[in-house]
């Protein structure tokens, strides 16, 4: 006769194997996951990196520097003069009294 040990031990070995088996695919799948995670993010970050570079570029460019000049800095090219309006031309004035006016007063002056 068999021993009735053998076949429990069996049995035993065959359950924990199993779940061992079950538990590794669970961690396969989840390590799949998270490489792929890291794979988006990585494609993202390279994206955002040729986009500097190409902004790095058009700002190291001579266009940039002289548009930044002469916006900013208010700085022109030889034989060029620099005009400016008074703040009545660019409509200041204007935009100050239509504040102060209530809206009764600004939809009487538009109709009447």
């Amino acid at each position: 006769m068999k021993n009735p040990w053998i076949g429990g031990i069996v049995i035993l070995l065959s359950i924990i194997l199993s779940v061992r088996a079950v538990a590794t695919i669970i961690d396969l799948r989840a390590r799949k996951y998270t490489v792929t995670e890291r794979k988006e993010a990585v494609e993202k970050v390279k994206k955002e990196n040729e986009t500097l570079q190409k902004q790095l570029e058009s700002i190291q460019s001579n266009a940039y520097v002289e548009k930044i000049a002469r916006d900013k800095l208010g700085m022109v090219k030889d034989g060029e003069s620099i005009v400016l309006l008074p703040d009545e031309a660019k409509g200041g004035s204007k935009k100050e009294e239509r504040e102060e006016r209530t809206h009764w007063q600004q939809w009487w002056g538009l109709f009447f």
